[in-house]
């Protein structure tokens, strides 16, 4: 897709990702609005793109917030390119609280209605105006990205609300790619792990400390212009579309300080073992300390699951045989 000519619009442009994006897709020769409610940051970014960049004050819980943000790249040049990277408050609370209380159904609804419809509202129109565009000559009229995170898949505690939210962008996309295909027009999703933006409000340094190590490979935080980087090479990209793409250096998310319980088979000293939750389909192995008979070695998997355990000078083989898995 080339973007020398054209407009491009970064909604939640001046947070983390959108701001890094915004920059990328300026230097690539696009004429960026900035579509945020960071008044104070949006037009500071806006002064360092020299005329690149234009910040518009933009809600995407209104369509006519949304439309106007529209209107305004319209106007710089044919909009091929759309970026939804939006943030927002979420509950951050467990479904049911140790008092037996839930948090406010009014709550959830709010997430959904700033992550999930907000962004149905910025693909659509965008999309409707995008298929206003004389055609490329690879017949493509533009792309729209979305952004839904790896707790769309594997949410921590806490996350019921941004889990269902992110989760239907992820199973938004490849229906709004099928949709908008015979306009010419992408719909790509990334689904980002644990990035280091401003939303921590701590020390980058910290945040890498603290949050890091739980990325296999590398072994930190994901940095905002690696968002940026990959959110260019889609749109450069025309045969990348109706994709859900992750970008989490191999990091599943973890159930942290689950528990289970169980004896040996036999009656003998019930046990308490911590592990990482395990998804429906993995096998994991525990060590198990048992009241009456010290640490051993435990397999913990899905019903359905038999397994079985062999030592052979310490080291532990593991057979599994699936069993009509559903």
């Amino acid at each position: 897709m080339e973007l020398a000519g054209s407009s491009a619009l970064v909604v939640g442009g001046a947070g983390g990702f959108g701001s890094a994006t915004v920059r990328r897709l300026a230097a690539a020769g696009a004429r960026v609005v900035i579509a945020d409610m960071a008044d104070d940051k949006g037009k500071e970014l806006e002064a360092e793109l020299n005329g690149a960049g234009v910040y518009v004050h933009t809600d995407v819980t209104s369509e006519e917030s949304v439309e106007a943000a529209i209107t305004t790249a319209v106007g710089l040049g044919p909009l091929r390119s759309a970026v939804i990277v939006h943030g927002g408050p979420v509950a951050g609370k467990r479904l049911v609280n140790r008092e037996g209380k839930t948090y406010p159904v009014e709550t959830f609804r709010r997430t959904v209605e700033i992550f999930l419809t907000g962004t149905f509202t910025v693909l659509s129109k965008t999309a409707a105006a995008m298929s206003a565009n004389e055609p490329l000559d690879s017949g493509q009229r533009g792309v729209v990205i979305t952004t839904a995170s790896i707790a769309g898949y594997e949410g921590q505690v806490g996350q019921t609300d941004y889990s269902a939210a992110k989760g239907g962008i992820i199973g938004m996309n490849l229906t709004a790619a099928r949709d908008l295909a015979p306009a010419g027009i992408r719909v790509v999703c990334i689904a980002p792990g644990t990035f280091y933006t401003p939303a921590y409000r701590v020390p980058e340094a910290e945040a890498q400390a603290k949050w890091g190590p739980g990325v296999p490979n590398p072994k930190r935080m994901g940095h905002a212009d690696e968002y940026a980087r990959l959110a260019l090479a889609i749109v450069d990209n025309d045969y990348i579309n109706g994709e859900v793409i992750r970008i989490d250096g191999a990091q599943r998310f973890r159930v942290p300080g689950a528990q289970a319980t169980g004896g040996d088979g036999n009656g003998h000293g019930r046990g308490r073992s911590h592990f990482a939750g395990c998804l429906p389909s993995e096998l994991v192995v525990v060590r198990v300390r048992h009241e009456h008979d010290g640490d051993r070695l435990g397999v913990l998997g899905p019903v359905g699951i038999r397994h079985d355990l062999r030592h052979h000078g310490g080291l532990v083989v593991v057979r599994i045989h699936l069993q009509n898995l559903s």
